[in-house]
């Protein structure tokens, strides 16, 4: 059985993209649902896409701000695949912007403490001290959910604040509330939520879903398989998608950490020590891992520190 999905753009016709599906006639049903979960993820980057082009029609006290957003969205993308810092503050500029332009543009705000959040995790500096961007990611989501309680992605910013302020049960809840509005989002944000709540399973369960209906994921997807896999004790189905996350954004310093464990644990003490010796972080010391300070388990948190450990880290 075959399956042709095309979008077209209604006004003029403009062909924006077209793909083929090839299926077997064993379930018709199944192969219905999946192949429409598979085209609602992938139109979600494409009608972005067309949307950008469409910006300059739209009235100025509307695509302004929108235009800002649109920008700072690729720049935000374009960290997430190469974790070069200066595209993050690029994109929070422009989202800076955005709000100047629109102080209640609540998809604006969801973006920025996503941005915050990312800043603090990796421990950089800007005119945004490293020390204040948890709170401002945090206090920015809560202004999202305020202003669009409907908004999927604001929730899922909220979830991941909470859980960095350790109070796991609500985010979980956020990451629920944002799964319950859209049933078809997807985000390795989810992922660090639900494995320092200590439900590993539940995070390997979504990312697995993500990475079969995305074509596109970006790099930090299989970074959080491969994380779940790796608190679950599955190191060597964690090793592939660890090295892939590593090898689309070599800058990725907390995959590297999570590639020397999981070589570690495999007995490849040789190639954890590559990665302990990696010039991105020299300096890295077990003290210092923000991931092993927030699980929810204690078992969890040995679990962490002991790789870490095994892999040759200091102290």
């Amino acid at each position: 059985m075959r399956i042709t999905a095309q979008l077209v753009e209604a006004e003029t016709g403009t062909h924006i993209w077209a793909e083929r599906y090839d299926r077997g006639l064993d379930d018709a049903l199944s192969v219905q649902d999946e192949v429409a979960r598979q085209i609602v993820a992938v139109l979600a980057v494409q009608v972005r896409r067309a949307e950008a082009g469409r910006v300059p029609a739209k009235p100025p006290s509307v695509w302004r701000a929108y235009d800002y957003y649109l920008r700072a969205v690729d720049s935000v993308m374009a960290y997430h695949a190469s974790y070069d810092r200066e595209a993050l503050f690029r994109g929070r500029r422009l989202l800076q912007q955005a709000l100047f332009t629109d102080p209640n543009y609540a998809r604006a705000k969801a973006v920025l403490s996503s941005c915050y959040m990312s800043q603090w995790i990796h421990r950089w500096d800007d005119d945004c001290p490293w020390a204040e961007a948890l709170d401002r990611s945090y206090q920015t989501a809560r202004e999202s959910v305020h202003l669009a309680a409907e908004l999927p992605e604001a929730h899922v910013a909220l979830g991941q604040a909470l859980t960095f302020l350790r109070q796991h049960e609500a985010a979980v809840a956020a990451v629920e509330r944002a799964t319950a509005l859209n049933p078809n989002l997807t985000s390795f944000r989810f992922a660090y939520t639900y494995i320092l709540a200590g439900e590993s399973a539940r995070a390997a369960q979504l990312h697995e879903t993500h990475m079969r209906l995305d074509p596109f994921y970006e790099p930090n997807a299989p970074m959080a398989l491969g994380f779940a896999r790796y608190m679950l004790g599955r190191y060597a189905e964690a090793l592939p998608l660890l090295q892939q996350a590593v090898s689309r954004a070599p800058d990725m310093a907390h995959g590297r950490y999570v590639l020397a464990m999981t070589y570690a644990r495999l007995g490849r003490l040789d190639n954890a020590k590559a990665e302990v010796e990696h010039p991105l972080r020299p300096w890295y010391r077990i003290n210092q891992s923000l991931t092993a300070r927030f699980f929810k388990r204690p078992e969890d948190t040995d679990h962490l520190v002991t790789g870490l450990r095994m892999a040759g880290f200091p102290d």
